[in-house]
């Protein structure tokens, strides 16, 4: 099927997308043989679980010309954005649920190959802006929208859902659903399989089992978005320790959910570099296992590959984390936070690696300046700077990202470290005093062992902390 005759599918069958799933379903089923056709001799069957290790496949194209914003892509299947869905309750603890839902539906498009999705942070970072959906397209240079509602009351679970065309303002589909919340799940991979069965016969069921996330348990998936709510909405290691409480309780009721070992291993690595483990040595055994476990269940996974390229980085792995991130931004190419983080992973490694790092954070700001992780993208653009001895720029970028985020203690150490090396030993104090009143445990002497296992080099940590020692800011 052309992409011009998908588009024509979606307008004159609109009747067809009969539930939440099927919306996933159809767009999984139109963007799989795109897929089949664009990567079929690098890539084929890879979406599928059992997929090889990593080192096992072929090396990926990594240049930065290759980050393109979405209208910038090639011809295909019109651009979706979908829309944190509005949870409607009056318990406050339910309040994961419509953002649950989104990510649910971004993560099966990504598992058919669909390249064309807007990242979710970008579509999270218009939740509560007054935008017609001709301007929410127009922003994320999307043609499609999906957006809705989540009602949890006692026993039951209501979805309304829309799908809209935002070229001609029409909406291909609307309708509410009741379940029983505990046959979510189940109830959608149901519809799905049986919407593909009657559009390509058993070929697309299949499909659609194979690139299933691999959990059927309620329990397990609201637990694992409880514990991103938590870990995205708060600030400390409070927050950090409640969403490792409820991932490994997701992991207790699925222990094949990919995702829940993912989070897991990146909540464990959390704790250990804001010096919070009660046992270091045990939560990195615990994330070296979690995400271990989560690529060979979703190797392909770009999610699953962005995860665990921050936690390899995080464990002094970085060759692993680049391997790891490359893979991801070649499986969505368009992901920001996945371009994101392998220029942090490779603003920690020899010149030429920060080098890249720099014109990849420099490119990705260029595209998404608004973007609510821009901060970030300067943070490791500022790291990449004093890795190359660039010293005022690293300074000037940095202080932008802690102006953001004033109180990201590895934000201010690494500022300090700026102000140190450009001689102004004042500024350095100050902000390891603002970072010490943040976090008491992450001291100086601390913050460059946590860049020395990012770097896993003693020359290059000398470069990006010496600042620190110029300021008489470390305990001789």
């Amino acid at each position: 099927m052309s992409p011009a005759a998908i588009e024509t599918w979606i307008s004159d069958n609109a009747n067809l997308l009969s539930g939440l799933a099927g919306i996933v379903t159809l767009a999984s089923i139109a963007a799989a043989p795109l897929f089949q056709r664009w990567n079929r001799s690098a890539h084929a069957g890879a979406h599928r679980a059992g997929s090889p290790p990593l080192a096992a496949l072929p090396p990926l194209p990594t240049t930065p010309a290759q980050i393109m914003p979405l209208s910038s892509a090639a011809d295909g299947p019109g651009a979706i954005a979908v829309m944190p869905f509005d949870s409607v309750t009056g318990d406050p603890k339910d309040a994961y649920l419509g953002d649950g839902v989104s990510c649910e539906i971004i993560s099966a498009l990504g598992r058919a190959g669909y390249r064309r999705i807007a990242p979710r942070a970008d579509c999270f970072a218009l939740r509560g802006k007054s935008l017609s959906i001709a301007e929410i397209a127009q922003q994320l240079s999307v043609r499609y929208i999906v957006h809705g509602s989540v009602r949890h009351s006692v026993g039951r679970l209501r979805v309304i859902a829309e799908f809209v065309d935002s070229r001609t303002g029409r909406q291909l589909w609307s309708q509410t659903y009741d379940r029983e919340p505990a046959d979510l799940l189940e109830v959608q991979e149901e519809i799905a399989q049986a919407i593909a069965a009657s559009l390509g016969g058993e070929t697309f069921r299949a499909e659609v089992i194979n690139l299933s996330p691999g959990t059927v348990s309620k329990t397990a998936w609201s637990l694992v978005q409880q514990a991103r709510h938590e870990y995205l909405t708060s600030i400390g290691p409070s927050s950090i320790q409640n969403a490792l409480k409820l991932a490994r309780q997701a992991l207790e009721s699925d222990p094949n959910y990919a995702l829940a070992h993912a989070l897991v291993g990146q909540l464990q690595t959390d704790l250990v570099s804001i010096a919070a483990s009660p046992d270091p040595a045990q939560s990195r055994a615990e994330a070296r296992q979690a995400i271990e476990q989560a690529l060979a269940m979703a190797g392909r996974d770009a999610e699953i590959l962005m995860f665990a390229g921050r936690v390899w980085v995080e464990l002094g792995e970085r060759e692993k984390s680049v391997s790891a991130l490359r893979r991801g931004t070649e499986l969505a190419p368009h992901d920001m936070m996945e371009w994101g983080w392998l220029a942090r992973s490779l603003a920690f490694g020899d010149p030429s690696d920060a080098a890249e790092a720099y014109a990849i954070t420099k490119r990705i700001i260029e595209i998404a300046p608004e973007h609510p992780n821009a901060w970030t993208w300067q943070l490791f653009q500022g790291l990449a700077c004093m890795n190359l001895e660039r010293y005022s720029d690293a300074l000037t970028a940095i202080h932008g990202a802690v102006e953001t985020s004033p109180k990201f203690v590895r934000g201010l150490m690494a500022l300090a470290c700026a102000y140190g090396a450009c001689d102004q030993p004042e500024q350095a104090a100050e902000m390891v005093a603002r970072a010490l009143a943040v976090n008491p445990n992450l001291k100086p002497e601390a913050f460059v062992g946590y860049v020395q296992t990012l770097s896993g080099n003693a020359k290059t940590t000398e470069r990006m902390t010496h600042g620190l020692a110029r300021a008489g800011l470390l305990v001789a």
